[in-house]
């Protein structure tokens, strides 16, 4: 068995010292008096693993005793990362300043793109609004009720308002869906089927 305490007091028994107590306290070693043959003795304990720590004294298990008190009520220190621990702590640290990065690309790249196409769309819109206009400009195509009447569907389109219409094909009755293209005039933006209420006519100088 190991030496139970490292320094020695004029009366040739051994002192405790407080660090070395501490220091089996933080490693997991747990204390106990152990009684063999009718005698008693103080132990450490670890797992499977025991050393002796001498003849049982009341002083030196009080100082024990003071010490494990004392040692409990410090608040416990984070424990160290492993150098493979901060190794990957070092990676992760990499893809979020990586991923930092490519949001603030994105965001330039989607604001410079918005600022682009601003005029384009503009303009798209204004001539979306000419063809639902209700003088000449407006769609030949368009009812009074602002619905599409040469273009429909067969099945009801979630997207924008439509309302529920009939047509007569090969002599068979069938329900369909048309547009609202005056609430939604960007639906005639590209359409082939525009045509002016009444065609207007350029005069050349």
């Amino acid at each position: 068995m190991g030496k139970a305490f490292p320094s020695m007091v004029g009366n040739g028994e051994m002192s405790l010292e407080k660090g070395q107590i501490e220091s089996w306290i933080a490693e997991g070693w747990t204390f106990r008096v152990k009684e063999i043959h009718g005698k008693r003795y103080m132990t450490r304990r670890k797992g499977k693993l025991e050393r002796s720590l001498g003849p049982f004294s009341e002083e030196k298990w009080r100082q024990i005793s003071n010490y494990k008190a004392k040692f409990e009520e410090k608040p416990a220190k984070p424990a160290a990362f492993t150098d493979e621990q901060l190794t990957v702590l070092s990676q992760l640290r990499e893809r979020v300043d990586g991923i930092e990065g490519l949001l603030k690309r994105l965001k330039k790249e989607y604001l410079d793109t918005k600022r682009k196409l601003e005029v384009p769309v503009d303009l798209l819109k204004e001539s979306a609004l000419r063809r639902v206009r209700d003088d000449h400009f407006g769609c030949f195509h368009m009812g009074k009720d602002g619905y599409c009447t040469w273009w429909h569907y067969y099945g009801r389109k979630s997207l924008h308002e439509q309302k529920e219409d009939s047509i007569t094909e090969g002599g068979i009755l069938k329900k369909v869906w048309r547009d609202n293209v005056k609430s939604n005039p960007e639906i005639c933006a590209s359409c082939p089927s525009y045509t002016p209420r009444i065609p207007q006519t350029k005069t050349l100088l």
